[in-house]
């Protein structure tokens, strides 16, 4: 935001006006004498950087997907106004977490830096480049949508999926696979009845995917 100067050059030839940014990089400011017509040659340079880490902007892609495949979660380093804080090292390890309602045994974190905990996961110290981290998430249910999100405990900085103020959301679901004919089951019940032609047993066909 550029503010014009409010009054006339002072008997110095002087007058000052403002600029401000909520986005990094570098401004070129020219000035324009209304009065005489003219544009000064000399311009000026602000330049704009990013600041302190205020939280983090996970993404998730795909965010529709087969249960037992892989999305890949993506965690950027944001300043209050969303610029990526390109400094960031992670030095205290992010924990990571997800809301959907499969066990230890089919929620799976996996990654460079990533130790799998059952349905929470940890990201190591370090990790990011340029304020970057991706890890990846397996959900091995039909699940969702699935809300991800990542947190440095220490620093008290956190983010999600599920977060509006960096649309589009990108929670995540899993479906079922192709039918299995080796999980998928056929029961009766009960497993004995009279053969009086009358009795009837109920025959029950569950049809299931390769992780049931």
């Amino acid at each position: 935001t550029l503010v014009q100067p409010a009054a006339v050059t002072n008997a110095a030839g002087q007058t000052t006006g403002t600029v401000r940014s909520t986005m990094v990089g570098t401004s070129t400011l020219t000035a324009t004498d209304t009065t005489d017509t003219i544009t000064l040659t000399p311009t000026a340079s602000v330049t704009f950087t990013v600041g302190a880490l205020a939280h983090f902007r996970v993404s998730a892609s795909p965010t529709t997907l087969t249960a037992g495949s892989a999305t890949t979660v993506t965690i950027t380093a944001h300043d209050v106004n969303h610029n990526v804080v390109t400094t960031y090292t992670n030095p205290n390890g992010l924990t990571l977490t997800q809301n959907g309602t499969g066990t230890a045994a089919q929620i799976i974190w996996a990654g460079t830096g990533v130790t799998d905990t059952g349905t929470t996961g940890t990201l190591a110290a370090g990790n990011f480049t340029a304020g970057v981290a991706t890890v990846t998430l397996t959900d091995q249910q039909a699940d969702g949508p699935v809300t991800i999100t990542a947190t440095d405990a220490v620093a008290g900085t956190t983010g999600n999926t599920n977060d509006a103020t960096h649309p589009p959301t990108t929670n995540v679901t899993w479906g079922a696979g192709a039918v299995s004919a080796t999980t998928s089951t056929v029961t009766a019940a009960p497993a004995s009845v009279v053969a009086d032609g009358t009795t009837t047993a109920t025959i029950t066909v569950t049809l299931r995917d390769a992780n049931s």
